[in-house]
Formats: C-alpha cells, sequence, structure tokens
C-alpha cells in the first residue's frame, strides 16, 4: 500500500517536469513503489525466518520481476492513458 501511495506521488511529480516523457516516468515510479513494497512485505513476512542473503534475493528479484511486467505491458497502459486522455478533451467537464 505505502509503495502504491509513493508511486502515484512520483508519477505526479515526474509529470511536472518530464510530461513528454511517459515511458520514463511510468518505469521510475514503478521500481520505487515496488521497490518500497518489497522491502517492507519480504523483511516483515521473511526476515528472521530465512537466510539473509535469500531475502535479499527475494526482494531484488521482485522488483525485477514486477518491473518486467510493467515493461511489457507499457504499450496497453500508453493506450489506455491516451484513450482517457481523448475522451477527456472531448469531455464536458474538461476545463480547457
Amino acid at each position: 500500500m505505502l509503495g502504491n501511495i509513493l508511486n502515484s506521488q512520483v508519477l505526479v511529480k515526474l509529470k511536472e517536469k518530464y510530461n513528454n516523457l511517459l515511458f520514463v516516468r511510468v518505469i521510475l515510479s514503478t521500481i520505487i513503489g515496488e521497490t518500497v513494497d518489497s522491502v517492507i512485505f519480504i523483511s516483515i513476512s521473511f526476515y528472521g525466518v530465512l537466510p539473509n542473503e535469500l531475502v535479499v534475493t527475494m526482494i531484488c528479484c521482485q522488483i525485477v520481476f514486477k518491473v518486467l511486467y510493467e515493461l511489457i505491458f507499457y504499450p496497453v497502459t500508453r493506450k489506455v492513458i491516451l484513450k482517457i486522455r481523448t475522451l477527456d478533451e472531448g469531455s464536458l467537464f474538461s476545463q480547457n
């Protein structure tokens, strides 16, 4: 949960500076959010139960897999965001 909040906040902050770099924003925010989530979840779940080296490996693997997942599904994410923008621009509620 904390990782999701951080992911959203980073995404918004990066949009302010890098509006045209959606790919960079999405990947960086995912890396940061998933790192926090993975460290918290795996540490609470397995610290003291499994060897520390294995806990660190599990954290790293979870981060890598989640970022790879984001990379694979980025084209879908991009299409959805562009579609929402198109619908928002044509909306009666648009503030333009």
